[in-house]
């Protein structure tokens, strides 16, 4: 049997777990940035927190009614604190103070947004590209070594 061919180098390209991300609001005045981790399968507390939201919502949701793109919007505003985002700087108040983050503040703050900026927090916690080491930069080969894979059972 000949040797499979070596893809190791294709790990580099996994979510890492755990690895938090800034997105800065510049639409808003002071440029909040909203600090947190990924909003996915690498994140057990947000796929905890969302298969809870999401049973939530269908208990109350009339039977054969599809989910809407606001349906989504509301599950990340209930679920993104506590789960995904973690801290922030330069929120403030209406009157210009600064909120201390908290996820009770957050949530308030997420539920304030425009849906349109809600969209843009989501669209970024929710892609794997932005937790990637070295985001948006290609992956050679040659950069990660010649490690044998595994068999296709695993050894």
């Amino acid at each position: 049997m000949s040797k499979l061919p070596d893809f190791s180098y294709l790990q580099k390209l996994e979510v890492q777990e755990g690895k938090t991300r800034e997105l800065t609001l510049s639409r808003l005045e002071g440029d909040p940035v909203l600090i947190g981790v990924f909003a996915g399968e690498r994140n057990p507390k947000y796929l905890d927190a969302l298969t809870i939201e999401a049973a939530r919502m269908a208990d109350k949701r009339p039977e054969g009614e599809k989910n809407t793109v606001q349906d989504f919007r509301t599950q990340d505003r209930n679920v993104f604190p506590g789960s995904t985002l973690t801290g922030w700087r330069n929120v403030v108040d209406t009157a210009g103070n600064p909120v201390e983050f908290s996820d009770e503040a957050c949530k308030s703050y997420l539920w304030a947004l425009p849906d349109r900026i809600m969209d843009k927090v989501r669209n970024f916690f929710l892609d794997a590209e932005e937790f990637i080491d070295g985001a948006g930069d290609k992956v050679a080969a040659t950069e990660l070594g010649n490690d044998s894979p595994p068999d296709f059972d695993g050894n």
